[in-house]
């Protein structure tokens, strides 16, 4: 968990907040409807079940020394949400006009939310107090956010078994079932010739979205091509076709070059030229890279003398793991797959040495980096980020980086 900087000093260390620092709950504020009454547990205790639930669900926490209990928390796909410690009575009431220690089972409508302002009065007590955990949804998808929050609630209520490393499957599964709609309609079983057709078309809409100059456009065009290229999302024929045409850069059904191809090299190249898109292109290709090894094919050199020169692009996302997280952790994937997918290149006949990534990177001038900058990802994912510390795991031992990880 990242606390926000003060000074020149930086802490990494889970949040933690005692239960005299947390506020009492205002007569004026609002809660918002996702929000849950947790008894008998002490506000320490919560800080730590919050602080694991974003490592597993590798969620970006941060918080300042100015909002005291409030943990800022960012998902992978742009969905932030702040969780708010409140320290409230009970029975949500200690009114301040009418003394609870009177009648506390009438409580004042219109002061619900009052604290009592008689220091002497037994129900002011800390052990008399519980706290709500409030989750407020800033940006992003509401749908998502939702599950985020449940997930949430049930982990800092003790269901354990919701601590799971596990994908939010969205539901965009509609898109895969739009290639198949026109054979259904007619009772007839789409074939991959019918499939692969379909994916041309949808490619085609994708690029006239890409090339537009609405920020809109843009960003729906590639949650549109990074839905059409994850299994998770969709047909995995269909998922395998379109990653094909875009490793190519070539589309057989028009048989005509794939301008998306550029588009995406372009943003991995250029990552200040658009930080959002730059991101989105890192886990289109990474699925894109994914799908081609798990097919196995024979690759030409050709083919993949196009894709190493982003190799350096990729490490130096890499470098920035403690400032943009989710930048980095998809850096990382897409080099992990980047590599794989040069383990299914063919050797040239002329049997010229190469130099592949791998190579590359075990050089002698790129090792003792590369080697550093992937254990202290690993460290710093193990703490903070569960998926960076698997995906660094893994990109570790193909790097045959033979260290023992404390």
């Amino acid at each position: 968990m990242k606390r926000e900087h003060k000074g020149n000093q930086t802490d990494y260390r889970p949040y933690r907040v005692e239960n005299f620092e947390v506020p009492k709950l205002p007569f004026y504020y609002t809660l918002d409807k996702a929000h849950v009454l947790v008894k008998h547990l002490s506000a320490p205790i919560i800080c730590g079940r919050i602080a694991e639930y974003a490592r597993i669900q590798s969620l970006v926490t941060s918080y300042s020394e100015e909002e005291v209990a409030t943990i800022k928390c960012m998902s992978k796909d742009g969905v932030e949400i702040h969780v708010n410690l409140w320290k409230v009575n009970d029975n949500y009431s200690h009114p301040e006009k009418e003394p609870c220690h009177e009648d506390p089972k009438k409580p004042s409508i219109m002061n619900t939310y009052e604290t009592c302002m008689e220091r002497g009065c037994n129900k002011c007590n800390s052990d008399e107090w519980s706290l709500v955990v409030e989750a407020r949804r800033y940006t992003g998808d509401p749908i998502q956010a939702n599950k985020l929050k449940r997930k949430l609630f049930r982990v800092i209520l003790g269901q354990k078994d919701e601590l799971r490393s596990t994908k939010i499957i969205s539901e965009s599964k509609k898109k895969a079932k739009l290639l198949r709609m026109q054979f259904r309609a007619n009772g007839k079983v789409p074939t991959k010739s019918d499939t692969l057709h379909l994916c041309s078309q949808r490619l085609k809409s994708v690029h006239s979205l890409l090339i537009s100059a609405s920020k809109y456009d843009l960003e729906n065009g590639a949650a549109m091509l990074y839905n059409l290229t994850d299994p998770l999302h969709t047909h995995t024929y269909v998922a395998s076709s379109v990653s094909c045409m875009i490793w190519a850069a070539f589309d057989p059904c028009i048989n005509s070059r794939l301008r998306i191809t550029d588009i995406l090299i372009h943003y991995i190249k250029n990552p200040d030229l658009d930080a959002s898109m730059h991101y989105w292109a890192l886990r289109i290709m990474s699925n894109v890279f994914m799908c081609i090894t798990s097919k196995k094919l024979k690759l030409s050199r050709k083919d993949m003398d196009k894709w190493s020169p982003i190799a350096p692009m990729l490490c130096r996302a890499m470098c920035s793991y403690e400032t943009d997280t989710h930048v980095a952790s998809a850096a990382m994937q897409c080099l992990k797959h980047l590599i794989c997918t040069e383990d299914n290149v063919e050797d040239d006949d002329n049997k010229t040495q190469r130099t592949t990534i791998r190579k590359w990177l075990q050089s002698e001038e790129m090792y003792p980096n590369a080697k550093d900058l992937i254990g202290q990802m690993i460290l710093y994912g193990r703490d903070c980020y569960q998926s960076m510390f698997e995906e660094g795991i893994e990109i570790y031992k193909l790097l045959s980086f033979h260290t023992r990880i404390g």
